[in-house]
């Protein structure tokens, strides 16, 4: 457009970053050696804010050897005449626009007014284009928070917390660096949370002491944030990553105390503003208000209690307090609801809300006992109804059943609200979802009669044949010790598969550069499961690839979990496989999403899986049908297992199963060119 209005060589738009003062080349054409130009900007930068008056706001140098304030570059393109026009919206300067002509002359007063003219129309769009990109921006901070909010609303463990959140922040804002770094009580010391992105291996998980002549130090004493455009022009910051250049730092605070703060750092001189601070400021109150909800459960629960009981014995003053109960009962992490005399809703909490499933306008003039299931032993609602009704507290579990018809688990305290004569006026029923820990004690009692079980019939054996060994006839004796050893396997089989779960419950370190290649984990299945095949009479066959294993890449798996995952697929196939049947196991590799995998698979035409037994078989201690009335020896852990470790290397498994045909199984694990 602007050759429309005049002739030039080269032109450029310099734009101004108000907060640093300083020009950047924002677009450009005919300009030559762009990054010599931008060094030239970078260290004449008031010269050239100055070289334009205001008024009027352009300049026309018509030849530049007459003029004593032009500058030389040396290496680049210098024009013989220039105009130089400030770029303003609503009086305030956002750039200048730089017009160059290598013919001296070309340029008067009168073409300086038009680029002026053309420079102000610029002006506007880009101020229109960055109002759009921030309307754009604000949108997707807020779009992230609530969606950063829905991934953490039922987190209770703070590390996840601080992992997920770290995740989706720096997927979409701050890519250099971004930190959690957790204070102690005493603010003495502080060290970096392993969520960390950007920060040196060396600092993270480190206690260091918490000084006051420091940025963290500063956000520490003040409880406000601390935002530096320059860090090299500030007195407290300490170097973590040499390439910084701009600093926020925000406190998390939790009722009225520091607990930390959150840091964010960029490679760019002056890459933050206000929005940012405003954004990470609220992020941080979000973070700060999941961790109070998560360290703080057993004493919410308390809370929940003594506000039951405060409601009830305040019933006459509720109309003066409702506002400030209302905000306390709307943020509480338990439900709670507000009965009449006749156990009619009259009030659910948000908390009450998301347990139940409901709409409020669902429940609210309702009878509260639609939500107790069926399954709720009368002895227990007798016992709640005569409770209450007698004005008396009554605390308990109970069944209920939300609006999609799934049953879960509530521990339960209720308080009668009563008038001056004694008068039951109503009920508060204060509520926690369990089902989380009742289906831990349903897991531990199965895992234990698993255990007992599996322990038994070894040991059992086990005694029998060191009776035998020691009065038994000594030509019967080998077989006695093969029975022997038989049983310890099994026993330390059994063993290493706790032993294994507890491990990968550890969340244990990947070692980004290890590598196995396929050929050797293949050999050394073959060699264990062969002579396996052999002894109980199932023909194994191992389906190499048509080409060489050395045209497959190498595994980025530990040797050790790619042989574990595969021991537990090979060891249920040939459990579920009866003499006389067939086992394969094949290999290959494909690209998958970009990215190098190889998949093994294991096929075998045993038992199969039942309908009801396929949904849980990854589920820890799950044993389906076909185990447990086959007495087949096990702990339910070897998929669990297996699905652990592949997971844990963004791997997946597939599997399908068709009753009295069979079951495959393939693993897809990541993997990498390089030469054997």
């Amino acid at each position: 457009l602007l050759a429309q209005v005049t002739e030039y060589d080269a032109v450029s738009i310099l734009l101004l970053n108000e907060q640093t003062q300083t020009l950047a080349l924002a677009a450009s054409r005919g300009v030559k050696n762009i990054s010599l130009i931008q060094s030239f900007i970078d260290d004449n930068t008031e010269h050239m804010l100055t070289k334009i008056p205001t008024p009027p706001g352009w300049r026309v140098i018509s030849d530049t050897t007459d003029d004593p304030s032009w500058v030389y570059v040396l290496g680049a393109m210098n024009a013989a005449s220039w105009i130089g026009a400030t770029m303003r919206v609503k009086g305030r300067r956002i750039g200048i626009l730089n017009v160059d002509s290598l013919e001296a002359g070309l340029y008067d007063e009168e073409m300086g007014q038009m680029v002026a003219v053309f420079a102000n129309q610029a002006a506007v769009a880009i101020e229109n284009t960055r109002l759009y990109e921030e309307t754009r921006q604000q949108a997707e901070e807020l779009s992230i928070l609530h969606q950063l909010g829905q991934a953490t609303a039922v987190t209770l463990d703070i590390d996840t917390l601080l992992q997920k959140t770290t995740d989706f922040i720096t997927a979409k804002f701050y890519p250099n660096l971004f930190a959690f770094i957790m204070f102690d009580k005493d603010l003495t010391s502080f060290r970096v949370h392993p969520s960390a992105r950007g920060v040196p291996d060396s600092f993270i998980g480190r206690t260091a002491r918490l000084r006051k002549d420091s940025i963290v130090g500063q956000v520490a004493k003040t409880g406000k944030p601390y935002w530096t455009n320059d860090v090299r022009e500030d007195d407290y910051y300490m170097e973590v990553n040499p390439l910084t250049r701009s600093e926020i730092m925000v406190p998390l605070q939790m009722r009225g105390s520091i607990i930390g703060v959150l840091n964010v750092e960029s490679p760019e001189l002056g890459a933050f503003s206000e929005r940012d601070v405003k954004f990470l400021t609220t992020l941080a109150a979000n973070v700060t208000a999941v961790i109070e909800r998560a360290g703080l459960y057993e004493e919410l629960q308390q809370q929940a209690d003594q506000l039951a009981r405060q409601v009830a014995e305040r019933t006459a003053e509720l109309q003066m307090e409702r506002d400030r109960i209302l905000a306390i009962l709307e943020n509480a992490g338990e439900g709670i609801v507000l009965l009449d005399s006749q156990a009619i809703l009259l009030y659910a909490n948000p908390a009450f809300l998301r347990q139940t499933g409901y709409e409020e306008s669902e429940l609210l003039q309702r009878e509260a006992f639609m939500l107790v299931s069926p399954e709720t032993p009368r002895k227990v609602m007798r016992d709640m109804i005569k409770t209450t009704r007698n004005g008396q507290k009554w605390s308990g579990e109970l069944k209920n059943q939300r609006k999609d018809g799934v049953q879960y688990d509530v521990a339960v305290t209720v308080t009668p609200t009563l008038n001056k004569e004694g008068k039951v006026m109503g009920y508060v029923a204060v509520q926690s979802d369990i089902s989380r820990f009742k289906e831990l004690e349903r897991l531990k009692a199965r895992f234990i009669s698993n255990i007992s079980h599996d322990l038994r019939t070894p040991l059992t054996n086990i005694k029998t044949y060191i009776s035998l060994l020691e009065r038994g006839k000594p030509e019967k004796r080998p077989r006695y010790f093969q029975v022997l050893h038989q049983e310890t396997g099994r026993l330390a089989r059994l063993i290493e598969h706790l032993l294994d779960m507890s491990r990968l419950d550890a969340e244990f370190e990947l070692d980004p550069d290890v590598t196995t290649p396929v050929k050797r984990v293949w050999k050394t299945l073959q060699t264990t499961y062969t002579e396996l095949a052999c002894q109980k009479g199932v023909a194994l066959y191992w389906d190499e690839p048509a080409d060489s294993f050395l045209a497959m890449p190498r595994l980025q798996v530990a040797e050790r979990h790619v042989e574990k995952v595969l021991q537990q697929l090979l060891d249920n196939a040939f459990a579920y496989t009866q003499p006389g049947h067939t086992v394969i196991v094949s290999v290959g590799a494909e690209a998958k999403n970009n990215k190098e995998m190889v998949w093994f698979r294991v096929k075998d035409d045993g038992d199969g899986i039942a309908e009801e037994d396929r949904p849980f078989i990854f589920d820890r201690f799950y044993r389906g049908g076909t185990a447990r009335e086959g007495n087949v020896p096990g702990t339910g852990l070897g998929l669990a297992i297996a699905q652990r470790i592949v997971d844990r290397y963004n791997g997946r498994i597939e599997w399908d199963s068709q009753l009295d045909q069979g079951t495959w199984f393939t693993v897809w694990l990541p993997a990498v060119w390089e030469a054997e």
